[in-house]
């Protein structure tokens, strides 16, 4: 419901995270108050009450009236919305792990002396939620449909919640309610204080590998998805009855995977795809289980449940708040990875044995010394090649290895390596400007033996430009492509008002007339920064037609232009490399028809690694009363290819009722029903159907 708000961005996914985890560390907090000031009945009373507050803001919605702040990080405005639809709910829900178990730990079930299995439980069935949500509610169900249902799932949910508080309460065992100081033993601030940090770490490191994988490896649909489910998979089996993964085996295991690692992030590695997440997410799985496993073994008695999970939640919502709010402010790279990765490596294989760590640090400053010597070296000698990353490190990261007996030394030493690679990588490009911002990382370097200037979203290319020809397009909009076919084939003196979604580098411009008006729409005010920034690129300075950017989400403001008003609409709004499916939907294309003059046309790039977006649009389009026509453009040959052309898919949607110019020969008529399986509404997606 969210995503179409803020354009489909990342940044969607961390600030819901964000919002998860301080409110459960709220939940937990009324939790703990609640089981340790009152007898269960009282509980259980009170506790009705809670359940019953959040019916009062269901069924879940947005409410009316929020719009996103333009121009600016919608951070906090997304954390209020979240709070005003969900808060009540969320926080009824979140109480309820630790308090069933602290009520179950009441009554004379012979296994209430050790409820901790039941969190396993819990987290088994986040974990079907998490995985049944794309494969199996999204594709069947429209959004209102769902909202209905978790309603009344909700409401389902609350009576057993208060009929097990109330079975308890009629099995509890006499005088096991006691205070807290007559209860024996307490645990240490110093205990706290682990607690908080082995849940924050691989809180932070499930965050920080899921923006890294996005934004530095591939935007690949659903790969979200992966390391919450791992995260979740680790608390099912370190809290399990039975633990399947030895602490001996995980200690020996940590080394080899961080050093793996650490490996391909220094040298940048890009391929192979599948390769890279592999050790991603393995080296993840092994970090959290370490951290969690050590954070099980430390539970404490059951009087003090509530309070354990307190601190569990704290360490989560602590790691959520620096990832998605401290981290982007701070950090123009996803540095908080490389943190994470090194404390959890620490905390895993530190010893309180009494053992002075200080003179640790000696050999990690070595390993830095020795890593930058290597770079300058491997840059004298080898030259910059596909392989010199690989040679410059490989002694730093060996050496490194050396030192995994020793804690300080060896996550100081890795975390070295990983900032001394992001800053001085071996690479033919010189960074010129790298921003971060809600919406991702962009990078602007300049090759210069090519002369040619490249706008980075995390690894994705959004623009090029060469100083030996400059103004002239190239990627998706080389003079060769789909683009310049299509202005081609318009006539010469034809005076057009054209909006773009998605401003890029601004390449569009260079198919500007004197005679034409463009409006861009553009949500990121960093691209703008970039684009009209003529030290980067200068195709808007020399746009040949007056033009004007507005910033925020092309849906909303659309909302706002005049009908009948536009000649042409392009859309080419990508957030790394997913489209934002609110921009392809059947109310979108409802909403271009009116914006279009009588014989307008809609021009859009459906190019995708990853999912048929042609299909989508396709069927929209025709719902909507267009004639679909596309233009795959594959054929590159040696000279375009060093000019920077990069094959792409391009669709036109022409009014059923009009004539077009378009060349036969290239531009194919594309036939889909506007009722087909690949139908898309504001209210249902099935990104499952359309994955290549």
């Amino acid at each position: 419901m969210v995503l179409p708000l803020l354009g489909g961005s990342p940044g969607v996914w961390n600030t819901a995270m964000v919002f998860y985890q301080v409110s459960l560390l709220l939940g937990y907090l009324y939790a703990h108050w609640l089981g340790s000031r009152f007898p269960l009945r009282t509980q259980v009373k009170i506790h009705a009450l809670t359940l019953g507050i959040p019916f009062l803001s269901l069924p879940l919605g947005i409410p009316e009236g929020w719009v996103p702040p333009v121009g600016n990080d919608p951070t906090v405005w997304m954390l209020g919305l979240m709070a005003v639809a969900i808060g009540f709910p969320f926080f009824a829900v979140s109480a309820t792990g630790p308090l069933l178990q602290k009520w179950f730990s009441l009554t004379q079930d012979k296994q209430a002396k050790d409820p901790y299995f039941l969190y396993a439980a819990s987290n088994v069935g986040s974990l079907v939620a998490l995985l049944g949500y794309p494969f199996l509610i999204e594709p069947a169900m429209r959004l209102q449909s769902q909202s209905i249902m978790w309603s009344g799932a909700f409401a389902i949910g609350a009576l057993f919640i208060l009929g097990s508080g109330i079975l308890a309460s009629k099995q509890q065992e006499p005088e096991r309610i006691k205070k807290d100081n007559d209860s024996g033993k307490r645990e240490s601030r110093f205990q706290k204080l682990k607690w908080t940090l082995l849940a924050f770490t691989p809180s932070s490191l499930m965050m920080s590998a899921t923006t890294f994988l996005s934004n530095e490896v591939a935007a690949v649909p659903l790969l979200w998805i992966v390391p919450l489910s791992l995260y979740l998979l680790t608390f099912i089996m370190v809290f399990a009855r039975k633990r399947l993964l030895p602490e001996p085996i995980v200690s020996k295991t940590v080394p080899i995977a961080a050093i793996a690692l650490v490996m391909l992030m220094a040298t940048n590695a890009t391929e192979p795809f599948l390769l890279l997440v592999i050790v991603h997410l393995t080296t993840f799985f092994i970090l959290a289980y370490g951290c969690h496993a050590r954070l099980a073994d430390s539970r404490p008695k059951t009087d003090q449940l509530t309070e354990y999970y307190l601190y569990m939640s704290i360490g989560g919502a602590l790691g959520g708040v620096f990832n998605a709010l401290i981290a982007p402010v701070f950090f123009n790279s996803v540095l908080e990875y490389p943190l994470a990765i090194a404390l959890a490596v620490f905390l895993i294989q530190f010893k309180n044995n009494g053992r002075k760590h200080g003179k640790e640090l000696l050999a990690p400053i070595a390993i830095a010394v020795l890593a930058l010597g290597s770079i300058h070296i491997v840059r004298l000698t080898v030259g910059v090649t596909p392989h010199a990353a690989a040679i410059a490190f490989l002694l730093p990261v060996l050496a490194t290895y050396f030192l995994s007996k020793a804690p300080v030394s060896f996550s100081v030493a890795i975390l070295s390596i990983l900032v001394i690679s992001d800053n001085h990588p071996v690479s033919k490009e010189q960074r010129l400007l790298r921003e971060r911002s809600f919406f991702g990382i962009h990078t602007v370097t300049l090759d210069p033996e090519q002369g040619i200037t490249r706008l980075y979203h995390g690894r994705t290319v959004h623009g090029i430009e060469s100083a030996r020809a400059q103004g002239v397009p190239s990627t998706y909009y080389h003079p060769s492509g789909p683009v310049a076919a299509f202005f081609g084939s318009l006539p010469e003196d034809s005076a057009l008002n054209v909006a773009v979604i998605g401003l890029g580098a601004g390449s569009t411009a260079a198919y500007a007339n004197p005679t034409d008006h463009w409006t861009y729409f553009e949500i990121d005010p960093s691209v703008v920064q970039i684009a009209e920034s003529p030290e980067f690129f200068s195709f808007l300075k020399n746009s040949k037609a007056p033009y004007q950017i507005k910033l925020g989400d092309a849906r909303i403001r659309f909302k706002n232009e005049k009908e009948n008003s536009f000649d042409l609409i392009m859309i080419d709004a990508f957030s790394s490399d997913v489209v934002p499916a609110h921009l392809i939907t059947k109310e979108a294309f409802l909403l271009y028809r009116q914006k279009l003059k009588a014989n307008g046309s809609i021009l859009i790039n459906v190019s995708n690694r990853h999912l048929r977006i042609d299909l989508i649009a396709a069927a929209s389009g025709a719902n909507a009363g267009f004639k679909n026509y596309e233009f795959i453009d594959e054929l590159i040959n040696n000279e375009q290819e060093a000019e920077g052309k990069a094959s792409s898919h391009w669709m036109i949607f022409h009014p059923q009722d009009t004539e077009t110019r378009l060349d036969p020969s290239v531009w194919k008529s594309v036939s889909i029903e506007s009722d087909s399986k690949f139908f898309w509404t504001d209210d249902f997606h099935n990104i499952i159907r359309i994955l290549k």
